[in-house]
């Protein structure tokens, strides 16, 4: 045992029962019965034997020589019949050395083991330090610093588990007292250590190090608080923190320790309140023993009657003490669901917001009796809280999806929303103004804004589509050909040889002239007459039945045809648009930092884009053209990149496609209007819309005089109606060429007339793909747009 200082403290301490013989002093005056004087004189004598129990004990020596003595001193403080019921210990001031103790105390620290040592939670040597020279400002000063910080010492028990327990001290037994190393303060030092707390070498410098004197001992009770801290801890998580896979663990430990089991686990299901089933919660945030690897279950057929009432009809805890006695007296899908996973005790606790169910707390136990409906009744405490996290996890969900809504839909452009908040500001003053009076949100206008208009689309994609149907309806006409040959080796029908010559018949038609009449009828064909006899086919021979399985394990079990060429196409447009589009909203996060501007794209056989930006479109952000002119050179490099990209990407994939990249210039201003019955932008009147026109015909339109379409395979092109549109352009092409991403060279060519639209051109230029790896930045933009 150490009685110096663990700690740098203004104290020198020493081991005193000073107080202690004063205590025995005082009763002995004022004590009546005999015996106990006779008591109290026999400890007295004690301290006569033995001045240092008054003086002070510095050495440990000194201290083991005279533990008898001190035992039988201390024997009052520590009744023996509560020896085994309270945690209580007398220790050294300030010091975690304990020289005599309650039997239970002596129990808990050897169950902690050898290697245990006392640390205080949450308390630092300057706290310790501060503390220390606050009880001295009480004490001989007179000042009442209220400082009332819980100590706490967590203590792990024999099985590892810590307990936690808080200190409650008696200082009755000590005294504290000057040096001749102490520092005399004043009012005004005490005034400033007040407002500086944490300055630890202010504290020092008032109360240096061993210069005051601590004596005396002090009485500790252990109060086991375990089981509040828990509660404290869950609390805390489920306040601070949603539900999910990043914290799973520590709610899970949590609970172990609130249910004293190490065994249990948790789970958690979603309640749907239309389908009246237990589902997945979005992205499977944490397990769910109930449904295991099910997505949905049904509530009544998962129940029985009892379970289903008591969950979801009365909202109560169903407590389950032993799942195997249950379902020997009955069915019950969820029970026998959790018996396979070995479960053999749960608790299933209803999580009620508003009094609408919206999901279940799943405890189990793989042991008998662990879990019951008397140890269910410890939920009351935490399931304010766990509503709590429930309801803000619904929102934080609510708000997710409506992320993703405006990530995937393009509802509101950031750009705008402001515009949209002014607006529904003005809706909700009309609607509490007007009371009774129905308020209408009006429409969202943007006036002279310029429109930058640019699509990479899919060269020829109604043709490989129809080529991937054709190869796939052949395909399945000669498996079934192949699969009536067969059979009429079998079986001599006429009727199979008539489905073989239809079969010719279909597979020259859609060789010679596919269209969609021929797709009806061979999907009739094969519906109706070919699929109703593929079983009876199957048991005419082993070959036959191996045939037919073949042959259903090809076909879609949807629509009953072969989808393989269809499903190659799709995935690889699917493919190519995800990669396209995921290119051009990174560069659009870069381009939106110059000027804000308005921005939606599409994803057709390709990727189409709008923007608008002007003036009307920022709150606060000063317009110049020069922003106008920085976004068509941006739009011009990335569907350069794009394109380029839209190769590359496709290198190891088994269906290679081509792109053909248009750009529509529009050079005047013109207004957007946000239509709230239709949801969506669209250019503001009549003359505007000329503008949508050209958008929906020109990736159509043909050069004038001939056949050939304007968009071509490697080609940029850039559609456009004024001479000045075509100067800007050209210098932007110039641009490019010397930046390698367009080749040396380009045409201007005059366009068909459209309905209602004539005098347009374009300029046509090969974009270049074999080159390094060569970005520009918006710096190399900006330095152009200067010159």
């Amino acid at each position: 045992m150490n009685i110096t200082n663990h700690h740098v403290l203004p104290f020198d301490i020493s081991l005193s029962f000073e107080l202690l013989q004063k205590h025995y002093q005082e009763r002995l005056v004022i004590e009546k019965n005999e015996l106990v004087k006779q008591h109290l004189k026999g400890l007295l004598a004690n301290f006569e034997q033995h001045p240092s129990l008054s003086s002070g004990i510095k050495k440990e020596e000194e201290l083991v020589a005279l533990k008898d003595v001190i035992d039988l001193l201390m024997g009052d403080l520590f009744p023996q019949a509560l020896s085994l019921n309270e945690i209580k210990a007398a220790s050294i001031p300030m010091q975690p050395e304990y020289f005599y103790y309650s039997t239970r105390f002596e129990n808990i620290i050897k169950a902690a083991g050898n290697d245990f040592k006392f640390e205080l939670v949450d308390f630092t040597e300057d706290e310790m330090y501060i503390m220390s020279c606050t009880y001295i400002l009480a004490s001989h000063y007179h000042v009442n610093t209220d400082y009332q910080k819980p100590l706490y010492y967590p203590i792990p028990d024999k099985d590892g588990k810590i307990k936690t327990y808080r200190l409650a001290m008696n200082a009755d037994f000590i005294s504290i007292n000057p040096t001749e190393k102490s520092l005399d303060i004043s009012q005004k030092d005490i005034d400033q250590l007040l407002q500086n707390y944490d300055n630890i070498d202010l504290w020092k410098e008032k109360f240096p190090p061993n210069s005051w004197d601590l004596k005396g001992f002090i009485l500790i009770n252990f109060i086991d608080v375990t089981v509040d801290t828990i509660i404290s801890d869950l609390k805390s998580d489920m306040l601070n923190h949603t539900i999910s896979n990043d914290n799973f663990d520590d709610f899970q430990e949590d609970f172990k320790r609130y249910f004293n089991n190490p065994e249990l686990l948790i789970g958690f299901t979603k309640y749907d309140l239309i389908t009246d089933s237990f589902v997945n919660p979005p992205g499977k945030q944490v397990a769910s023993f109930i449904l295991g690897k099910m997505d949905e279950l049904s509530c009544k057929t998962g129940f029985c009657h009892f379970s289903y009432d008591k969950i979801v009809k009365e909202k109560k805890y169903l407590a389950i003490s032993d799942i195997d006695y249950v379902l020997s007296m009955g069915e019950n899908r969820v029970l026998s669901q959790l018996q396979k996973k070995g479960i053999k005790s749960c608790i299933i606790a209803p999580i009620v917001v508003d009094e609408m169910l919206i999901g279940t707390l799943e405890i189990v136990s793989p042991n008998k009796n662990d879990l019951t409906s008397i140890n269910a009744s410890k939920l009351d405490i935490i399931m304010p809280y766990l509503i709590a996290t429930s309801k803000r996890s619904i929102q934080e969900s609510e708000n997710y999806i409506k992320a993703i809504i405006q990530n995937e839909c393009t509802a509101i452009h950031p750009t705008v929303l402001w515009k949209f908040e002014e607006e529904a500001e003005h809706f909700m003053q009309n609607t509490l103004v007007d009371n009774g009076v129905k308020a209408s949100f009006k429409d969202v206008v943007f006036n002279h804004v310029y429109p930058l208009f640019g699509q990479i689309d899919i060269i020829g994609s109604s043709t490989v589509r129809n080529e991937a149907i054709q190869a796939d309806f052949i395909k399945q006409l000669q498996l079934v050909k192949a699969l009536f040959r067969s059979a009429y080796k079998e079986e001599k029908l006429a009727f199979y040889e008539q489905i073989i010559l239809r079969i010719d018949g279909f597979v020259a038609e859609f060789k010679s002239d596919f269209n969609t009449t021929s797709e009806e009828q061979l999907l009739h064909f094969l519906k109706n007459e070919v699929n109703p006899i593929m079983p009876h086919v199957g048991q005419l021979s082993t070959q036959l039945k191996e045939q037919v399985m073949s042959y259903e394990g090809i076909i879609n079990t949807e629509t009953g045809v072969v989808y393989d060429k269809r499903k190659e196409y799709e995935n690889t447009v699917q493919f190519i648009n995800i990669q396209m589009a995921s290119l051009l909203d990174g560069k659009q996060k870069e381009a939106q930092k110059v000027y804000p501007h308005f921005f939606e794209r599409f994803k057709t056989d390709g990727i189409e884009h709008n923007m608008y930006i002007g003036k009307s479109l920022s709150k606060d952000k000063p317009y110049n053209n020069v922003y106008l002119k920085n976004l068509r050179l941006w739009q011009l490099t990335s569907m350069c990149e794009m394109e380029r990209s839209f190769y590359e990407i496709q290198k190891n994939r088994p269906l290679q496609l081509d792109a053909a990249s248009l750009v529509l210039v529009f050079g005047n201003s013109l207004s957007i209007r946000f239509r709230v019955d239709e949801k969506k932008f669209d250019v503001d009147g009549a003359y505007n819309a000329r503008y949508e026109i050209i958008k929906k015909r020109i990736d159509k339109a043909h050069i004038k005089g001939t056949d050939e379409r304007i968009t071509q395979k490697g080609m940029l092109v850039i559609v456009y109606s004024q001479k000045k549109d075509e100067l800007e352009y050209l210098r932007y092409i110039q641009y490019l060429q010397s930046k390698n991403y367009l080749e040396d060279g380009e045409e201007i060519v005059p366009l068909e007339d459209l309905q209602g639209v004539v005098g347009l051109r374009a300029i046509r230029v090969n974009i270049k793909y074999q080159v390094a790896n060569q970005k520009i930045t918006y710096d190399d933009l900006v330095k152009e747009i200067e010159k």
